[in-house]
C-alpha cells in the first residue's frame, strides 16, 4: 500500500500557510457583489475541513480553522446580509449546514434559511441537477425534505452512458453528483449496484485521460468518486500520479485558465494572490482525496 502521509501533511501545510487568502474581509472590497465572490472559496475550505474531520485527520486543527472561517463571516451575521439582497443565493445553506454540523450555529441566520427553502422562488431557480442535489442535500441535514430514494435517477451515469463521451464538464458534474448522493461517502446506500459497477468499471480509464491532459483538479475528484463508491484499489493505483504532481510546498497545479472567473471580483492582485485563486481549488480537492486514502 503506498503511503501518502507525506503528501497529505504537505498538501494540508499549503493550505494552512495560505490561510490568509481564504479571508473574507468586507472592507477589502469596493462592493458586495465582490465580497460574495470571496465566499466561493471559503465555502469550499469549509467543506475540506468538514470532510478532514469527517477522515479523522488532525480534528482539532481542522476544527479552529472551521472556527476561524465562521469568524470570518461573523458568526453567520455576513450570510444573512447577503440573502437578505440576495434571496437567489440560497446555495450559501451549503455552506452554513457545513458550520452547524460542526456545532457552529446561528439562529437567526438558519430561520432565514430554512424560510427561503420552502419559498417557490427558491424551490424552482433552474440550477444544473447537480447544484440541486446541493441544496436537496442540506434541506435534508435541515430535516425540511427526506433526500429521495430515487435521486440518481436523473444523474448522467445512471443509464450506462457511452464512458468515452466524457468531457471536463461531465466530469465535474459526475464527480458533484456522487458527493452529494453519498455525503462524501458516508451515505454509500443511495447508489444502485448497477451504478456502483459502473463507476467501478470506468473511473479508471477516465483518470488515464485527466491525467494525460493534465487536470489534477479532475483527477483529484475522480479519486474522491472512488473512494465514496468504497473502491479504494482503484484509489491506491491511481494516487501516484497525484502525489508526482504535488510541488515541494504541497501546492497541487490547477490546470490552465483555472480560478479566471474569481479574479474578475478582484482589483489589482499581485503575483501571490493571482497564483492563489488559480491553485486553490485544486489544492482542496487534491487534500480532500489524499485525506479520504488516507482513512480508507
Amino acid at each position: 500500500m503506498m503511503d501518502i502521509k507525506d503528501n497529505l501533511e504537505a498538501s494540508f501545510n499549503w493550505v494552512i500557510n495560505n490561510k490568509n487568502q481564504f479571508s473574507v474581509d468586507s472592507n477589502d472590497y469596493d462592493s458586495k457583489e465582490k465580497s460574495i465572490g470571496a465566499l466561493k472559496p471559503l465555502g469550499e475550505y469549509v467543506l475540506t475541513m468538514e470532510v478532514l474531520i469527517s477522515c479523522n485527520y488532525r480534528n482539532d486543527e481542522c476544527l479552529a480553522n472551521v472556527e476561524w472561517a465562521w469568524n470570518q463571516v461573523k458568526k453567520g451575521d455576513l450570510l444573512i446580509e447577503i440573502l437578505a439582497v440576495r434571496p437567489d443565493l440560497i446555495v450559501l445553506s451549503s455552506l452554513y449546514a457545513n458550520f452547524e454540523k460542526l456545532g457552529f450555529i446561528n439562529s437567526r441566520l438558519k430561520r432565514l434559511i430554512t424560510y427561503l427553502l420552502e419559498t417557490q422562488g427558491c424551490k424552482n431557480i433552474e440550477y444544473p441537477y447537480w447544484r440541486r442535489l446541493d441544496l436537496v442535500h442540506t434541506e435534508d441535514f435541515f430535516g425540511l425534505n427526506q433526500f429521495p430514494i430515487d435521486a440518481e435517477k436523473k444523474c448522467w451515469f445512471y443509464n450506462n452512458p457511452e464512458p468515452w463521451i466524457m468531457s471536463d464538464d461531465i466530469a465535474y458534474a459526475l464527480t458533484h453528483d456522487i458527493f452529494y448522493l453519498t455525503d462524501f461517502g458516508r451515505n454509500k446506500n443511495r447508489l444502485s449496484k448497477e451504478s456502483v459497477v459502473y463507476l467501478k468499471n470506468w473511473t479508471p480509464g477516465w483518470l488515464k485521460i485527466f491525467a494525460h491532459q493534465p487536470n489534477w483538479d479532475i483527477y483529484s475528484e475522480l479519486l474522491m468518486v472512488a473512494c465514496c463508491i468504497g473502491d479504494y484499489d482503484i484509489v491506491e493505483k491511481y494516487i501516484a500520479p497525484l502525489t508526482i504532481a504535488q510541488e515541494n510546498d504541497g501546492l497541487i497545479p490547477s490546470p490552465e485558465g483555472a480560478g479566471r472567473q474569481l479574479l474578475e471580483y478582484e482589483t489589482n492582485p499581485d503575483e501571490q494572490r493571482v497564483k492563489f485563486l488559480s491553485n486553490y481549488h485544486t489544492c482542496l480537492v487534491g487534500l480532500m482525496a489524499l485525506g479520504m486514502k488516507n482513512s480508507g
